[in-house]
């Protein structure tokens, strides 16, 4: 599941999932609205629904006054013997609704749940498009869409929100604000700043007060340091205060503008909140503040409870093992932070690269002993030594550059199969070719030029890994490096 915060979680989000607790388990809440047995195909809610289901609702707030209502139509459908293609639909809708917030609850603590919650979701979504294929419906759609996007599937996810947009409401497409933020999110995600940029300005021409938007481009602008940034977070803030990501958004924005306390108080706020989403995120926010002031000892308490109670929240979660790792170094209490770790962290049956990596990172030049350790504790296969790989991409990623150079270089070496050194060769020429600030062409090609003359097998497995890539990086190492011998046939 992709746990980058999903913005697209706050549209067409309907009932809040108690509410269906009772329909889903088969019994009936009070007021469920039928018409008498003469009519017995016809709920007396029927053309409200559908028209709140096609309108470009307030998001959560609305949707929190009709949940009631919702639930009463969902049990009158289910009480319906014979259904309509338009009524099953929304049946099968009501029920991936529910099945996808379920997932969303789940996502930042049982991350395998939450999978099968969005497989089940999946189902219930496609029954409805084929219930009334003939006549499309942009709720179902965009649903489908927020769902494919939680999974992953940031194509699928951008396809069906552009599609909602051809779909033709009273004989003409509606310019629907909901499906343009939902796709600018995940072109956000997918680092196309320019085009979610323009995508979420769309949206908010469409509908200047819609919160998610603002929160998206709100983020978005906090990125660049464009200030006008401050004034989206705020009004997405102001209108749903009660939604998790709007207070996190608004919470960055007040630590960005130097408003500490109060981003604190925000952070607070949502960790004392009783529905537990965003905990985790909130937990390592205030890690990172305590962290940035010299208060190791509350940053390390925040990291490990997310570290502890938060493996959902994937993202996060892993960073928390690097920082705490970092602030363990910082307060100088190395061998206390690695022991932790090597007690409780250091799973084989479930190996988490960031907490191998702050293990070693913690280990400082006793690095080479804790991998021979780690590599002993995963039984020194190959996924042994694509777990290392990783360790170093996550240093790497931490900003411990040479650290991650020396572990991925540790790989190449200690590998035996020639399968596992190509993979190892291009980790560890990736790390050197995006040393931050650019490659040391300098550097590298002296390493290069060591390597053919004294591991000419290994050499020439890097070499063709080189020859065979065609993008700037590597066409750099070509030209730059003139003592390597380029004119070779690679397999």
């Amino acid at each position: 599941m992709n746990t980058l915060k999903y913005l697209s979680l706050l549209l067409f989000l309907g009932p809040l999932a108690s509410d269906f607790t009772a329909w889903q388990a088969g019994g009936r809440s009070e007021g469920v609205e039928s018409k008498s047995s003469s009519q017995p195909n016809v709920c007396s809610t029927d053309a409200s629904i559908e028209a709140y289901l096609n309108s470009e609702s307030d998001e959560l707030r609305d949707r929190a006054t009709y949940s009631s209502k919702y639930s009463d139509y969902v049990n009158c459908l289910k009480s319906i013997p014979l259904r309509t293609p338009k009524q099953e639909a929304q049946f099968q809708y009501f029920q991936a609704l529910a099945a996808r917030m379920g997932a969303e609850k789940l996502v930042d603590t049982n991350p395998d749940d939450a999978d099968a919650k969005l497989v089940e979701a999946m189902g219930y979504i496609n029954a409805a498009d084929a219930a009334d294929g003939a006549n499309p419906k942009p709720y179902i759609i965009n649903e489908k869409g927020i769902i494919s996007e939680m999974q992953g599937n940031y194509q699928d996810a951008v396809s069906l929100y552009r599609s909602v947009l051809n779909v033709n409401i009273g004989g003409q497409p509606k310019p629907w604000a909901i499906a343009h933020s939902n796709l600018a999110n995940v072109l956000a995600a997918e680092g196309k700043t320019i085009s979610a940029e323009s995508t979420y300005a769309t949206a908010l021409r469409e509908k200047s007060d819609f919160a998610a938007a603002h929160l998206g481009i709100g983020n978005l602008l906090l990125t660049q340091d464009d200030p006008t940034y401050s004034d989206h977070l705020e009004q997405a803030f102001n209108w749903q205060k009660d939604v998790f990501e709007m207070r996190y958004g608004y919470a960055r924005g007040l630590m960005q503008q130097g408003r500490t306390n109060d981003a604190i108080n925000q952070y607070n706020t949502i960790v004392s909140a009783t529905n537990g989403r965003g905990k985790g995120k909130a937990h390592y926010a205030l890690g990172y503040h305590f962290e940035s002031k010299g208060h190791y000892n509350d940053a390390i308490t925040e990291y490990q409870k997310v570290i502890e109670s938060f493996p959902g929240d994937k993202a996060v979660n892993k960073g928390s093992y690097m920082r705490f790792g970092e602030a363990q170094k910082k307060k100088g209490n190395s061998s206390a932070g690695a022991q932790y770790l090597r007690q409780n962290k250091l799973n084989p049956n479930n190996p988490i690269p960031e907490a191998y990596a702050a293990y070693v990172l913690l280990n400082g030049s006793g690095w080479k002993g804790r991998l021979n350790e780690i590599k002993t504790q995963l039984g020194g296969n190959y996924s042994t030594y694509k777990i290392i790989q990783d360790i170093a991409v996550a240093l790497y990623r931490s900003g411990h550059y040479q650290s991650a150079k020396d572990v991925a270089e540790w790989a190449i070496i200690g590998n035996n199969r020639f399968d596992h050194i190509v993979t190892a060769h291009h980790t560890y020429l990736d790390i050197m070719l995006l040393k931050p600030g650019g490659p040391n062409y300098n550097t590298i090609c002296n390493e290069l030029d060591d390597l053919q003359t004294s591991a000419s097998a290994l050499f020439d497995n890097l070499r063709c890994i080189i020859i065979n890539q065609g993008n700037g990086f590597y066409n750099g190492l070509k030209s730059n490096c003139t003592n390597i011998i380029w004119n070779v046939t690679c397999p």
